[in-house]
């Protein structure tokens, strides 16, 4: 193939891909809004700016303690975050803020990981664009999206670091400085940050591994980076407003109530034939056939912890679904890794000189293509908080009128609509739950299913938990009981919701 061919179509996979980007901003603008948790995420985040401080007791609802845990707010740092780019650049600075994360973690590392371990050309590029296409199953403006960039930078960092340090004993204290400092920032931004500080471990035991299986590589230093790293990371964890209450916390995060969440399901339970899902089925062949090609390789400094990465990523991805785009980027990061160099691909001129991913002119026209491409989607979908979905409407118009209205007493309400007042409402009355569900405990959530759901000893329940109204959709089941109960007074209706509330409490 002559140069002047090869040039064309590197030219025309060049705007393929701009294309992609520019469709993959649209469906950053389409999705992320939809979903009720930015309204709680924006509200808490308001309650700590105007407050200057981090609240000691939950001010947005009045069941908390029937949990029986200490009260932290383990992602305010994001919270804080959102709310100042949403105070200070309305819903479209915090969407474009949104998707040009996105686009680093998902489409701008994931190059520039295969780029890193060898691959050039189309093969980098196509391995990023279905790690790309594999993101949008999981696109939200929620806190994970930190922990997407983070696991991004822990495997560019940890591949340099490899490499560097590969027959030397010399230690790589930026890779640890860069680790530790990124933890500390993770750390207050979301929970995942115990995969920061578990990769490094999970290294270092793998190299001793490696010397313990392959009696030549005894014979090499052994280098104490990723060791220090994984100390470092540890105690920078350490750095923020609940110390080590931020680690006891953790089992209250990924307590009971996660069997009952969607995003938190295996991936057969969560119909996994769904078109979005099948990048991420591609991906996971293109990481078995880089295992099965690699099964007589010898063992090189690394090699393991990078091939025990690929079934890691997937057995992770199949147990819950919303880890898919951290899977992604760990087998972006181990496929060309353990590649042998006699198979990495030569650089063509074209894509090397124009879509060079270490080069800031590539990176900053894919991030303004993406912003762009999420821009023009807001013609079609303006960037509303809180925004409505097929799946869910939010009830404005109740809540407006709650306002000036709201009922005495304690609200059984559904968590969604909970979400909603956090944001809209400057002093709401205090939800009985919301999604942020590891504050309630999956005892009050079961019970808040059985209530609202009219459910085994529901009636008791809503005696235990002294319901005086309630604020629900009309078609919940509790809402059609209620409409025929003579003790319950209807007080407000729309198509939305119903608000209803004990007769004696109104009188």
């Amino acid at each position: 193939m002559n140069s002047y061919l090869r040039d064309k179509l590197g030219a025309l996979a060049v705007c393929c891909f701009l294309t992609a980007l520019l469709i993959y901003g649209g469906l950053v603008t389409g999705l992320v809004f939809k979903e009720p948790d930015v309204c709680w995420l924006l509200g808490s985040g308001r309650w700590i700016v105007e407050h200057g401080q981090l609240p000691s007791s939950d001010p947005f609802s009045y069941t908390t303690h029937y949990l029986g845990a200490p009260y932290v707010i383990e992602k305010w740092l994001t919270e804080v975050i959102f709310w100042l780019l949403y105070a200070k650049t309305t819903a479209y600075g915090l969407l474009i803020f949104d998707a040009v994360l996105l686009a680093i973690a998902s489409v701008i590392i994931p190059y520039r990981l295969a780029f890193l371990c060898g691959w050039r050309g189309y093969r980098a590029m196509g391995l990023s664009l279905v790690v790309m296409l594999a993101s949008v199953s999981r696109l939200a403006c929620r806190p994970e999206i930190f922990s997407y960039l983070f696991a991004g930078v822990w495997m560019e960092v940890m591949i340099r670091s490899d490499r560097k340090c590969k027959n030397t004993d010399q230690i790589d204290w930026i890779a640890v400085a860069v680790l530790a400092t990124c933890t500390i920032l993770w750390s207050n931004l979301h929970t995942t940050f115990m995969l920061g500080v578990a990769l490094p471990l999970v290294y270092s035991l793998s190299q001793v591994a490696e010397r313990v299986l392959v009696p030549e590589l005894r014979t090499k230093p052994f280098n104490w980076t990723m060791p220090i790293a994984f100390v470092a990371c540890l105690l920078a964890s350490l750095i923020n407003p609940y110390g080590i209450g931020l680690w006891t916390y953790l089992p209250y995060v990924f307590g009971g109530f996660t069997k009952t969440n969607n995003e938190m399901q295996p991936i057969w339970h969560a119909q996994p034939w769904v078109p979005t899902y099948y990048p991420f089925y591609v991906l996971l062949f293109i990481g078995l056939k880089s295992l099965w090609l690699t099964r007589r390789q010898p063992l090189q400094k690394g090699d393991l912890f990078f091939k025990a990465l690929i079934p890691a990523a997937i057995a992770g991805a199949f147990n819950t679904v919303r880890t898919i785009p951290i899977s992604d980027l760990f087998m972006a990061g181990a496929i060309p890794r353990i590649e042998p160099e006699d198979r990495q691909s030569e650089p063509d001129d074209f894509l090397f000189r124009v879509a060079n991913p270490m080069k800031p002119a590539w990176i900053a026209l894919c991030l303004v293509t993406t912003a762009i491409g999420a821009m023009l989607m807001t013609k079609a979908v303006p960037p509303e908080i809180a925004q409505g979905s097929k799946a869910f409407a939010p009830p404005l118009k109740a809540i407006a009128w709650l306002d000036k209205n709201a009922p005495k007493g304690n609200m059984l309400n559904l968590a969604h609509f909970g979400a909603v007042m956090i944001f809209e409402m400057e002093h709401n009355p205090p939800d009985f739950i919301d999604p942020r569900y590891n504050l309630f405990g999956n005892d009050l959530l079961q019970d808040y299913w059985k209530m609202i759901d009219c459910k085994d000893n529901w009636q008791q329940l809503m005696q235990h938990y002294k319901i005086d109204w309630t604020f629900l959709p009309p078609t919940q089941e509790l809402s059609k009981r209620l409409a025929h109960d003579p003790d319950w007074q209807l007080l407000y209706s729309d198509d939305v919701s119903a608000i209803y509330a004990r007769k004696h409490k109104l009188q």
